[in-house]
């Protein structure tokens, strides 16, 4: 569990080898605006931007 992952968003190379070993593992990652699950496309491009 990642309480504050903002860190990771500044490099984005780790931020998406975050959402890549989460959507491996089934895990799903949330904030304030919703739940995300990085396996389905869509919610993977909203986290992509995100990350940004």
């Amino acid at each position: 569990m990642g309480l504050e992952v903002s860190r990771l968003a500044r490099n984005s190379s780790d931020w998406h080898r975050l959402l890549e070993i989460c959507a491996l593992t089934d895990t799903l990652l949330l904030d304030g605006d919703g739940v995300y699950d990085p396996a389905h496309f869509n919610d993977r491009l909203v986290l992509g931007l995100k990350g940004k």
